[in-house]
C-alpha cells in the first residue's frame, strides 16, 4: 500500500517526466564513469576501460525501466495516454462513411475483449473449485 506522500510523490514524477529523465541519464552516466576509472587505474587503456563498465554494469535500459517504473503510477500514465490518443482521434475529421464504420467495429472489439477478459476473471475461481468426475 502507497503512503499517501509516496503517492503523490509519484502523480507529480508524472508531469516533471523530461526532467527526471535528465537526471537519471546523468546519474547514470557517473556510476559508468567511476566503473570505467577504476577500471583504469586497475591497467585497462581507457576505450577497453569504458566497454569493461558498460558490461559490468548491465543493461542501462532495463535500470531505466525498472527505475521508470519504480518513480510513477503506470497504470495512470497509460490511462493519459489513451485518453490523448482519444482525442487526437475525435480531432480528426470523420468524413467518409467507411472511416466511421472501421472506428466503431475497433471499439466494438476493444470492448468484446474487455468484456470476455472480466468474465473470464470471474468464471475462473468458480471453474478451479468444481471437482472433475472421472469415468
Amino acid at each position: 500500500m502507497f503512503r499517501l506522500g509516496n503517492l503523490l510523490s509519484r502523480f507529480w514524477n508524472i508531469f516533471r517526466k523530461q526532467r527526471l529523465e535528465q537526471d537519471l541519464n546523468s546519474e547514470l552516466q557517473a556510476h559508468l564513469d567511476l566503473l570505467a576509472e577504476e577500471n583504469i587505474r586497475r591497467g585497462m587503456d581507457p576505450k577497453e576501460a569504458a566497454h569493461a563498465a558498460r558490461r559490468e554494469f548491465g543493461g542501462l535500459e532495463q535500470t531505466k525501466e525498472q527505475y521508470r517504473e519504480r518513480r510513477s503510477l503506470p497504470f495512470l500514465e497509460t490511462l493519459l495516454q489513451d485518453v490523448r490518443y482519444g482525442l487526437r482521434m475525435l480531432a480528426q475529421p470523420l468524413s467518409t462513411k467507411r472511416r466511421r464504420i472501421r472506428i466503431g467495429l475497433r471499439e466494438m472489439r476493444l470492448a468484446g475483449a474487455f468484456g470476455s477478459a472480466r468474465n473470464t476473471e470471474g468464471a475462473r475461481p468458480s471453474l478451479a473449485s468444481r471437482p472433475t468426475m472421472l469415468r
